[in-house]
C-alpha cells in the first residue's frame, strides 16, 4: 500500500486552489495549508483511490481510502502548523507506529523532514511536495544511517472535482 502524504500528504490538504494559491502569502502560515483542503486522488488510481481532508479546528485531517481486491485500506494523516517551532506539522502512522515530520514553504514548494527507527534502523524521511496545474506531486526518500537519499515513493496527486 501507498504511504499517503496529503497533506502532506501530506495532507493533501474546501476550495479549488491550484498553483495561485500555494504561491499567495496567507495571513497566516496555517492557511497555506487550505492548498490541500478538499478531495483527491492518484494518478493511475482515480477509480480505486480517495483522500478526504478536511479542517477539524485548527488541524487538517486527511483520510485515504483504497479499494483493492482484498478489501479497502485506510489511512489517516494530520497536518498543522506549530507556532513553537515555526514549522507545519504532518503525523501519520505506519503499522500502528505514528510519526511526525516537520516542514516549510519555500518558493511555493513544502519539504518536510524527520526521523524515526524501523527494526533499530535510524531513517531519516523527507518529503517534497510540488504544486503542479492538476493537483500536486508527491515524491518520498529515505536515508540509512546518513548514506545517500534514495526514491521510495513518488506519485501525483489529481484534485477532485
Amino acid at each position: 500500500m501507498r504511504t499517503r502524504l496529503t497533506a502532506l500528504a501530506i495532507t493533501a490538504l474546501t476550495c479549488g486552489f491550484g498553483l495561485a494559491a500555494a504561491a499567495e502569502s496567507p495571513s497566516q502560515p496555517r492557511d497555506s495549508l487550505n492548498f490541500f483542503a478538499g478531495k483527491w486522488t492518484l494518478k493511475g488510481s482515480e477509480s480505486t483511490y480517495l483522500e478526504t481532508c478536511e479542517w477539524l479546528d485548527t488541524y487538517l485531517l486527511c483520510r485515504g481510502d483504497e479499494r483493492t481486491e482484498t478489501g479497502t485500506s485506510s489511512s489517516l494523516s494530520i497536518m498543522g502548523y506549530s507556532e513553537e517551532d515555526q514549522a507545519f506539522t504532518h503525523t501519520s502512522g505506519f503499522g500502528g507506529t505514528p510519526r511526525t515530520l516537520h516542514g516549510w514553504l519555500r518558493e511555493g514548494t513544502w519539504v518536510f523532514t524527520g526521523q524515526h527507527v524501523n527494526n533499530g534502523r535510524s531513517r531519516r524521511l523527507q518529503v517534497t511536495i510540488t504544486p503542479t496545474p492538476r493537483g500536486f506531486h508527491f515524491r518520498q526518500e529515505i536515508s540509512d544511517y546518513g548514506g545517500p537519499w534514495e526514491p521510495q515513493y513518488d506519485f501525483d496527486y489529481l484534485r477532485m472535482p
